[in-house]
Formats: C-alpha cells, structure tokens, sequence
C-alpha cells in the first residue's frame, strides 16, 4: 500500500457482517460522515426532516446536506422522497440510543 493511495479498511467485520457506521462512510464519504451521527441524532429526536432544514440546522453546504440525506435513507432513519419534500421518518424517539451505538 502506498502513502499516495491510501486504501480504506474493508466495511467488514471478521465475522464477515458489514457495521452501519462503515457502510455509510463508504457510501457519503468521511467528510460528510463526520456529521452523520449528529444529523441522525437531530432528525430522530425532533421527527421531521427536510434536507433544507437539516442543512440550516447543522449549517452545512448543499451538498454536505445531500450526502447525508443519501445515508438516512439508505440506513432507513427516513423514508426515500423528492429533494426538498418533509420525509416521514422511521425511528422512533426510544430507539434513538440503540440508533447511535450502532454507528460507533
């Protein structure tokens, strides 16, 4: 491996299961995941989502916002909609700690 192509790790456990956390990284990038537990943290407890809302909230650029809006819904934390439409979304409030250990 060279320091000029670094590789990133496999998403896969050794028990060959893939972890939620790996899996959206791989699938936003690291500079969006790092605001990904606080955007699934946000949208579970207030219960309502809109990718324009999730930006002002978290002050991010648009397409920050749009990467994250990918990992919710593929994680399943929201339910898939049009760009600028509130999405329902599909955890609730008491399931939010077992959400977020998941990510870590």
């Amino acid at each position: 491996m060279s320091i000029f192509s670094p590789t990133r790790p496999s998403a896969t456990s050794p028990d060959g299961t893939r972890n939620a956390r790996d899996e959206v990284a791989e699938l936003i990038g690291d500079d969006s995941y790092r605001y990904y537990p606080r955007a699934v943290e946000l949208v579970i407890r207030s219960q309502v989502f809109s990718r324009n809302g999730l930006r002002d909230a978290l002050r991010l650029d648009q397409k920050t916002a749009n990467d994250l809006t990918r990992g919710l819904e593929a994680q399943h934390v929201i339910a898939a909609g049009g760009a600028d439409e509130l999405r329902e979304v599909l955890i609730p409030l008491d399931e939010l700690g077992a959400t977020l250990s998941g990510l870590r």
